[in-house]
């Protein structure tokens, strides 16, 4: 998810709600996918006039689902004006909408069905069923607005335009090669980052309460309201046009910079945390044991140098590395330990240099 892009397109979102959700003639209102969700999310699939609940069904998804060019909806109440097909059509109908319990690739497969065997019988009555067909987008429509918490509307176009303006990382393709998962993945992304812009979660409840509506869809429909919008009244106001191989490589630089960019700032963070070295005792005075020159008594220490006098002479070591390294043992277990904890972070704060020096080259070099 391209986050600085999101807030952008968002606040304009916020920006322009008013203007977009404007009821009149020839007015944008986009509250009515609410109304359209709500009067839908009555279906009644057991009901003994199946032809009238998809005659309203189809009325009330008009404006949504239905044009001059499509009328998927249309085409099921042709279907159900033969009697024959009545318990066919129900039959499809429970199958599509069945609980899966969140299996999205059982979904898909309901769905391819669902579309192929609908259109099958249609043909069955009409030589061209162009208009009433059954479509992914006309069979993920009705299961989004009768069934809105587990799913997410779909309109192809929308979808590729909202992919590029957020370069999104997975190709979901289009008809035979649609995934519904990597579409709902794209959904569910925009949902989660949603709880961070508490003004458009605002205007969309009061937009909610406004219009008296009581079906929760656990904001799946703003969420899709939020990518049609963009699309509409060109939210994005820096949106490049590309192919999705493009879109694909650019979300994987992006990808790749992200993360770079959040290790650089935990090893940096780290850093700061390991500024300063732990607190030693004062080893002078103390006995100490080499394991070749014997007991010695530490007669100075500063510089990063230490002197032992041992019978054999005065030696000098490096410190406080002679004892990290085991050169040099104290009797006092507990100083020992702090020589360790000393020791290790030293080496901790050099390799995190290390990292830090090789993830600022990398970022140089991606761009």
């Amino acid at each position: 998810m391209y986050r600085e892009k999101l807030e952008a397109i968002l606040e304009q979102y916020a920006a322009r709600f008013d203007e977009m959700n404007e009821k009149g003639k020839n007015k944008s209102d986009a509250g009515h996918k609410w109304e359209v969700m709500q009067a839908c999310s009555t279906l009644n699939l057991d009901s003994d006039e199946l032809l009238l609940e998809f005659e309203n069904f189809a009325e009330n998804t008009n404006r949504l689902m239905e044009s001059s060019r499509v009328q998927p909806s249309g085409g099921i109440t042709i279907l159900l004006q033969h009697d024959e097909e009545v318990e066919f059509v129900r039959s499809e109908f429970k199958d599509l909408l069945k609980d899966d319990g969140g299996d999205l690739e059982d979904r898909q497969d309901r769905i391819v069905s669902f579309v192929d065997d609908i259109n099958r019988h249609l043909s069955m009555y009409m030589d061209k069923i162009d208009i009433y067909k059954q479509t992914l987008s006309s069979a993920i429509g009705y299961l989004s607005l009768v069934r809105p918490k587990e799913n997410y509307y779909y309109r192809p176009s929308t979808a590729d335009s909202w992919a590029m303006s957020i370069e999104f990382s997975e190709d979901f393709g289009h008809n035979r090669t649609f995934s519904l998962r990597k579409y709902y993945k794209m959904c569910d992304e925009i949902l989660q980052e949603l709880k961070d812009f508490p003004r458009v979660l605002e205007l969309n409840q009061k937009r909610v309460d406004d219009l008296g509506i009581t079906v929760d869809d656990d904001l799946h429909m703003l969420v899709y309201d939020i990518m049609l919008c963009t699309d509409t009244y060109h939210l994005d106001a820096n949106k490049e046009k590309m192919t999705v191989k493009e879109r694909l490589s650019r979300a994987v630089i992006r990808e790749e910079r992200e993360n770079l960019m959040d290790r650089l700032l935990d090893v940096e963070d780290r850093l700061r945390k390991l500024s300063a070295d732990v607190e030693l005792p004062d080893p002078v005075g103390s006995s100490v044991e080499h394991k070749t020159f014997g007991s010695g008594i530490v007669k100075s220490c500063s510089g990063g140098k230490i002197e032992v006098e041992f019978p054999a002479g005065i030696k000098k070591f490096q410190y406080p590395d002679a004892f990290a390294r085991g050169f040099l043992k104290s009797d006092d277990e507990s100083v020992m330990q702090k020589f360790k904890e000393n020791a290790d972070i030293v080496t901790e704060r050099r390799n995190l240099r290390q990292e830090q020096t090789q993830l600022e080259d990398s970022l140089r070099h991606i761009g």
